[in-house]
This record gives C-alpha cells, sequence and structure tokens, in this order.
C-alpha cells in the first residue's frame, strides 16, 4: 500500500506510530517522544482512523503491529527520511550551503577565482559552482541568455544595456608592467611611444573601447606583436621571463609586486586610469542565499587589496 492520506501531510502522526513500533510500549514510547502516554494514544488513534486501518493490537506486556501496520510502518520509515533529507536541502539552501551558482569574471579579473574558493568552498556541501573566465562581450551574452548568474568586470561594459543591473564595487588601478631589470623598468615620466617597440601582453580587451581618454586608446595598440589570452598567470609568466609589457590592474599582481617580480611603469598620461569594477546580473533577478554569499565573498576580496580608497 501507499500512503497517500491525510496522515501522510502531518509527520507527528507517523513519527509517533514509528515510536511505538520500535518500542513496543506505550510506556517507553511515550517516554522517548517526550510526550504523554494519552496524547500518544490520541495520535496513534488519528492515524489509524484516517487511514482506516488498525495498525497495533495490544498483547500481554507489548503492543503488536497488526500485519497491515506492518506495511504501513515501512513506508512510514521512508516518509521520514525523505522528509528529513527535504529538511536538511532547505536549511542548506536558505544558508547558502546548497545549489548552483554560475560566476563570470572577466580577463582581469581572473585572480580572483582561487582565493574566492579559498573563502567558500566547504567540503561535504552541495554545491554545483562555475566560474567562467571570459571576455567580457561573452559574460554579457552569457549573462542575457541565462548561462551565468552574475560577473565580475569593468562594469562600462555592460552599459546600455536595459536587462542588466550594475552594482558599483569600486575602482581599481589599472596600467602597464614589466620585470625588475627591463629596459623601461625605473624610468621617469615614460611616454606612451616609448612602449612601441615592446610586444604587450594583455587580457582580450573589449571590441568597443571602454576609455575614451586618447593616450589610454593608443596605449592598447600594439605594433610589435601581441599576446591576449584569458589566462592572466600566462601573460604574467611571459612578462616576468621577457621583456613583453603587462596590461594589469594593480591589485590582481600584488603578490609580484611585492617580490619585486613586477615593477610599475612611470606613465604620468595613464596615472589616472581605473578599472570600474561592477558586479552584473539581470535586472529583478532573484537572488539565491548561495549567490549572496559568494558576491559578499568576492566583494569582501576586492577591497581587500585591488580597490583605490
Amino acid at each position: 500500500m501507499q500512503l497517500a492520506h491525510d496522515a501522510v501531510m502531518n509527520l507527528k502522526h507517523l513519527r509517533h506510530a514509528v515510536g511505538l513500533a520500535d518500542f513496543g510500549s506505550f510506556t517507553a514510547a511515550a517516554d522517548r517522544l517526550a510526550i504523554s502516554q494519552p496524547a500518544l494514544s490520541r495520535s496513534i488513534q488519528a492515524l489509524e482512523h484516517s487511514l482506516g486501518l488498525t495498525l497495533f493490537i495490544r498483547e500481554p506486556g507489548r503492543i503488536v503491529l497488526t500485519e497491515a501496520g506492518q506495511d504501513v510502518i515501512s513506508q512510514a520509515r521512508m516518509v521520514l527520511r525523505q522528509a528529513s533529507n527535504l529538511e536538511q536541502a532547505a536549511r542548506q539552501l536558505a544558508s547558502g550551503e546548497a545549489g548552483r551558482v554560475r560566476i563570470g569574471l572577466g580577463p582581469m579579473f581572473s585572480r580572483l577565482a582561487e582565493p574566492l574558493l579559498v573563502e567558500c568552498w566547504k567540503p561535504g556541501q552541495e554545491v554545483d559552482l562555475q566560474i567562467h573566465i571570459l571576455p567580457v562581450e561573452r559574460l554579457v551574452s552569457g549573462l542575457l541568455a541565462g548561462e551565468i548568474d552574475f560577473f565580475v568586470a569593468d562594469g562600462r561594459a555592460a552599459a546600455g544595456q536595459p536587462a542588466i543591473q550594475i552594482d558599483r564595487i569600486g575602482k581599481a588601478r589599472t596600467g602597464y608592467f614589466v620585470r625588475s631589470g627591463h629596459p623601461l623598468a625605473g624610468c621617469a615620466d615614460l611616454l606612451v611611444e616609448d612602449l612601441r617597440p615592446f610586444v604587450r601582453a594583455t587580457p582580450n580587451l573589449p571590441r568597443t573601447r571602454l576609455d575614451s581618454d586618447d593616450a589610454i586608446r593608443a596605449s592598447t595598440d600594439a605594433q610589435t606583436g601581441r599576446l591576449a589570452c584569458e589566462n592572466l598567470d600566462l601573460l604574467i609568466r611571459f612578462a616576468i621571463s621577457s621583456d613583453a609589457v603587462l596590461l594589469a590592474i594593480e591589485g590582481a599582481i600584488a603578490e609580484e609586486l611585492q617580490r619585486g617580480q613586477l615593477v610599475a611603469l612611470n606613465l604620468p598620461e595613464l596615472q589616472d586610469w581605473h578599472a570600474q569594477i561592477g558586479l552584473a546580473s539581470l535586472a529583478g533577478r532573484d537572488w539565491s542565499a548561495l549567490s549572496i554569499r559568494y558576491t559578499k565573498a568576492l566583494r569582501k576580496l576586492l577591497d581587500r587589496s585591488w580597490l583605490q580608497n
């Protein structure tokens, strides 16, 4: 038989019946369930009445399950296990410890992925986490297509998209960097023209230029070769081992700067160059607790070492 009556909705009656079946005595079951014997008796009677079955019979010194009672109790155990699993899953979803979250990161921000995992990932959680490191145009199209939940990039890249909401996080210093010992390292008051003889190592940039400043635009026009990709770590290693000039957000390469592996170029024309960091999502979307937890962690990581005060 299948439990398809009112009793299915009353888990309390099912718990009481399973408790009585386990302990074989109203006294022991009532004590374990922390209710009075009369209350337990009424609960069993209500369940039997709802099902139209006799589940228990009294024998000297014990309570025995009927044949129908054995079937009902077996299914009741499964129902209670399923209910417990559902309650646990709901708690995890509500606390941001379960579910799916699909995060996009622009190439300039790819180094947020690892500390984000350290900050948020916990063993045993039923989380389906996807991190997509893509050019900003693909992040925009992925967001509009429902393929990602939100992304972090220069918020200006999604300007003019009415379906996308941009929450401004802050601005981060952007510039050019070279290895220690590079011909341009330590030079004062460099001009954008001084970059021309050197290969450029850059993340893939938006097809539509985000900055209107002529010097910034000119600086991104490489004439002697360019290595462009989404893998910022590869670009960093390339710059450290060659005379390439690296385009990056200062906060993304903080460790290499502290160790002296990379140094910032002194380019007065570009001293006000900043990325306008934004968190992009579909306007009016409902945020899951899991998504909220990851966005808070991203904001914390950016605020810790990326944002300019």
